[in-house]
């Protein structure tokens, strides 16, 4: 799958000894890696929407912090390296599988088995070697507390200074930034709200028009509703077997589903996918549209993303079939809407190390505020501006600021 990159607003400036910066955005068509003084951010794929459409505006939509004229930039990199949040495979099914196909057609029809993902990397700073890629809100929280130890993978510390995120964090997250110290605690800011749902091939789906949580436990995780006609109420469907999605290890979303899987169900701890599951890129259409039985495929999906693919914001070449459409072609995926089905109210969050709350060192030039109290903290943070709600909207969010603290747990 080709590796496209991330749309940013690239600030240049031209710096003059008595008078302000003269400034001009223009699109880049690689990652950009950071300048000294810059802000970086990795993590949710379902957030980097969103917080692009935030810092460097929306088509349609004016606005953008790093359109402001500023001396110093937000970036905000993509989580796969691909512009519309595709995967990057590498083109086989496993060491000793034959397939050879890309989108894993070939072996998912024989053997279930999904294509190795390629992690990717990306050159996060100036000057520095390329480094793994955070996929996902446990891969960005992961890179955003080893900045502020050792360095994420070899880099300088103070690399990055955020993580996106699609869930809060958790106990480990939390025991790795300790309060004290360097980390001082991940503090956490919502500044939007999203509903994960399930999706269907929109024109052909063999399931029920609902599928709940309690559905869902037995499909994803215990795998003993293998066929459509053994969910309850649906006994006269398909008898044809459920192919249930989803989304890779690291990845917020799946995290929160599995969540809500444990406390629908009573469980002690969050559940694993089961043995019938396979793993995808999250809110990548690809995952229904490759498969060999499109509509017999079932995925907890961003609604916000939905709607922004529904949109046509993503309507590029891709891998088109017999149809003539290709993933992300408008109205190829739509969400299941039958009464009781899953459909789960979550917050998209940004997370800092609270220690950095504390940093004398002011973001701008001839500024009085750091990076933290510009961009996130506080209700006259970029981030709350009521002015950057259709922004958010356009991503296919709701605006909702909040300050949910450190080491949250709920907020």
């Amino acid at each position: 799958m080709p590796v496209l990159s991330k749309r940013v607003g690239v600030v240049a400036g031209l710096a003059l000894a008595a008078a302000a910066a003269m400034v001009a955005a223009t699109p880049a068509t690689a990652d950009t890696a950071a300048r000294s003084g810059d802000v970086v951010g990795v993590g949710s794929d379902t957030a980097q929407n969103a917080l692009d459409f935030v810092l460097d505006g929306a088509p349609g939509v004016a606005g953008g912090y790093n359109n402001l004229g500023n001396n110093h930039r937000a970036l905000n990199v993509f989580a796969t390296g691909d512009a519309n949040g595709r995967a990057v495979y590498d083109g086989t099914c496993g060491p000793t599988h034959p397939a050879t196909t890309g989108l894993g057609t070939g072996c998912e029809a024989t053997t279930n088995l999904t294509p190795n993902l390629l992690p990717g990397s990306v050159i996060l700073r100036v000057g520095t070697k390329p480094v793994t890629r955070p996929n996902g809100s446990g891969s960005g929280a992961a890179a955003l507390i080893a900045d502020s130890g050792t360095g994420y993978q070899g880099l300088p510390t103070g690399s990055i200074q955020y993580a996106r995120m699609s869930r809060l964090p958790n106990a480990t997250e939390e025991g790795n930034c300790p309060t004290t110290g360097a980390c001082g605690g991940l503090h956490v800011y919502q500044f939007a709200t999203d509903n994960l749902t399930f999706v269907q091939q929109a024109s052909a789906f063999n399931g029920p028009s609902a599928i709940t949580i309690d559905d869902a436990y037995h499909i994803f995780v215990l795998c003993n509703y293998t066929t459509w006609n053994q969910i309850p109420g649906n006994s006269g469907g398909s008898t044809n077997t459920i192919h249930p999605l989803i989304p890779q290890s690291g990845s917020g979303t799946r995290n929160f589903f599995m969540a809500d899987i444990q406390a629908a169900e009573g469980l002690a701890s969050a559940p694993s996918p089961g043995a019938c599951t396979r793993t995808v890129e999250e809110h990548d259409p690809t995952g229904i549209y490759a498969d060999p039985a499109p509509a017999d495929a079932i995925e907890p999906f961003s609604s916000g993303k939905l709607t922004l693919i529904n949109s046509g914001y993503f309507d590029n070449a891709g891998y088109t079939n017999s149809a003539g459409h290709d993933a992300y072609t408008t109205g190829y995926l739509t969400a299941l809407t039958g009464t009781g089905t899953y459909n789960s109210n979550r917050g998209i969050y940004v997370a800092i190390r609270n220690a950095d709350l504390g940093s004398t060192t002011p973001f701008q030039i001839g500024g009085t505020q750091n990076f933290a109290q510009t961009l996130f903290a506080g209700p006259t943070s970029y981030i709350a501006r009521a002015a950057n709600a259709p922004q958010i909207a356009a991503a296919g969010f709701t605006a909702a600021y909040k300050d949910c603290g450190v080491n949250p747990t709920t907020c």
